[in-house]
């Protein structure tokens, strides 16, 4: 689905990320973590086409991400980032279906209203559906934002700290769903993440970042201690039980 070659990005001369070279496959819920400043925004928002890296490839479907139209791509994927400014005066049912205009017309139609209703079932957010975004916990708008994005239908799914303000029974149940999603739908999820055991736990793959490199890219039931020391310089011991792993710190 996405193949990075080669990617480099710098902030004027600070070099962010060096010689980036990885892959997310179809239907794969991938985890970037890494310590603070290792580059993990900076590479989902060159995935998403925000950032433009000054050397390197990114290919999405097998085409060069320069050589998609905005709409086209934007009909492909969505992107939730980690802080959301200026938020328009909407409800959250409005806010869910906003998600749904580059497919719209000239208004909604009766599909775009029950992807809407069933994703703000899913995501527990009915007895506020016609509340104000203003007007609603910072946990509720996350899941607002995180639904509207979903609502798209995306092929591919870019999460920047999708787990910020959220509680732990809401953390678990957002990263449950995003691996339902993958499942059911196929979509290649990509979540910029720093809760270890929930990566572990609902992630198929982790790609850890140091200092703007990969320094660790594959299956979860393949990280170790020694892998997470390197990384992190914490001492962790972790427990595996069949193909999952769980990390003690």
């Amino acid at each position: 689905m996405i193949k990075i070659k080669n990617l480099t990005f710098k902030y004027g001369k600070r070099k962010i990320l060096d010689r980036i070279d990885c892959d997310f496959g179809n239907g794969v819920l991938t985890g970037i973590m890494g310590p603070n400043g290792s580059g993990k925004t900076t590479l989902v928002k060159n995935m998403a086409g925000i950032l433009k890296p000054q050397e390197g490839v990114i290919e999405i479907k097998n085409k060069n991400l320069n050589n998609y139209a905005l709409r086209d791509f934007s009909r492909i994927s969505a992107y939730v980032p980690q802080k959301i400014f200026n938020l328009p005066s909407l409800t959250v049912y409005e806010s869910v279906l906003f998600g749904r205009i580059p497919f719209m017309t000239y208004m909604e139609k009766d599909i775009d209203k029950k992807i809407t209703s069933d994703l703000i079932r899913e995501m527990g957010l009915s007895d506020i559906s016609f509340k104000n975004i203003n007007e609603i916990s910072g946990g509720e708008l996350q899941k607002t934002i995180i639904a509207q994005a979903i609502s798209k239908e995306p092929e591919i799914l870019f999460l920047d700290e999708p787990l910020n303000n959220l509680d732990i029974k809401n953390q678990h149940n957002i990263m449950k769903l995003l691996h339902e999603m993958t499942l059911k739908r196929k979509i290649t999820i990509i979540a910029v993440l720093h809760d270890l055991n929930m990566a572990l736990k609902f992630c198929d793959k982790i790609i850890f970042l140091k200092n703007g490199s990969i320094c660790f890219s594959g299956k979860t039931n393949e990280l170790n201690s020694s892998i997470i020391n390197s990384v992190f310089s914490i001492e962790c011991e972790i427990l595996k039980k069949g193909e999952k792993a769980y990390a003690l710190y």
